[in-house]
């Protein structure tokens, strides 16, 4: 939550960049789906341990293809219907009921709900409202954004952070220096620039909020004592502080490491080589920019009147 605000704020959500850091961000929560999976049988006999493993996967794998099919089939159906009324509250009560009841699915086949709520999202966002359920829905992000963090702060005990500050200190600053090193390597082999790169192994250094019902479960099932649970909490809290600030030193950190010897052919300023192509001028034409739902059906419109027509999609990087 706090990278994607960051980003927004920035005007960086839609970039580059940002659509690498979502896509790393949606990996890494799955991942931690799959061993809260594991730690739900850590306290199980050894002999039942890989089935009940297994199952529980295979219970995992069925609720996530049910949502890929409901999202691509009937959410956007259902959705289409609702709006179709032109009544704004019983919209908003479809996509309530939606994601509420993905959730408590979720629930249902072992998963936690925060999981089924974060897979309604992207069958929600996969339909052509998804601009019109964001601004219907940000105020209420805003105040559940707002509860997490007060929840967050009331877990954490000050006079244990007073106590253990040099080594929250020295455990935060290890998380984010592995983190922002791994996902920056992570992302150069796949031809992006050196500044994206960095952008995005900064904007990874926060410790996600899915690691707080990790931890907490983990304690529940007797992997983490109750102070190496306060302390991963304190030092998540901090990479979390860390993470906006850590951003907006995207060029500082991609120049120093230019001029680390051997890191320049990565790093530092990328010239792009103008190409000219000589076209020749056109007259009483149209040029859409962007796809969506509106976009789809003005070149449709336009090519009626026999203008010359094309549409893009437009990114910044």
């Amino acid at each position: 939550m706090v990278i994607i605000k960051a980003l927004m704020d920035q005007g960086d959500a839609n970039s580059t960049r940002g659509r690498v850091i979502l896509a790393m961000l949606i990996v890494q929560d799955l991942f931690v789906v799959a061993m809260m999976i594991v730690l739900d049988f850590l306290q199980s006999p050894s002999e039942h341990l890989i089935i009940g493993i297994i199952a529980a996967s295979g219970k995992a794998i069925d609720f996530v293809a049910a949502t890929v099919i409901l999202g691509t089939r009937v959410v956007p159906r259902l959705l289409w219907l609702a709006a179709q009324t032109r009544s704004e509250e019983l919209f908003s009560l479809a996509v309530v009921t939606i994601v509420m009841g993905t959730a408590l699915t979720g629930h249902h086949f072992g998963l936690s709900p925060a999981l089924g709520a974060f897979l309604a999202g992207l069958m929600v966002g996969e339909t052509e409202f998804n601009h019109r359920i964001v601004s219907q829905s940000v105020p209420f992000r805003d105040v559940f954004v707002s509860l997490f963090f007060v929840s967050v702060g009331m877990m954490i005990d000050p006079r244990f952070v007073a106590s253990n500050a040099i080594i929250l200190l020295i455990l935060a600053v290890a998380m984010v220096l592995l983190k922002f090193l791994t996902s920056t390597a992570v992302v150069l082999p796949f031809g992006y620039t050196g500044r994206t790169a960095v952008a995005v192994g900064l904007g990874m250094t926060q410790i996600g909020e899915f690691s707080f019902m990790l931890a907490k479960q983990g304690m529940d099932a007797g992997a983490l004592s109750e102070t190496q649970y306060t302390l991963v909490l304190g030092a998540a809290v901090v990479t979390i502080i860390l993470t906006p600030l850590a951003l907006e030193q995207t060029t500082l950190v991609d120049s120093a490491l230019a001029r680390v010897p051997g890191m320049r052919r990565w790093f530092g300023p990328h010239i792009e080589p103008l190409i000219f192509e000589d076209t020749a001028p056109l007259k009483n034409h149209v040029i859409v920019l962007g796809h969506g739902r509106v976009g789809r059906a003005s070149p449709r419109s336009s090519c009626v009147t026999e203008f010359p027509c094309s549409s893009s999609s437009v990114t910044t990087t």
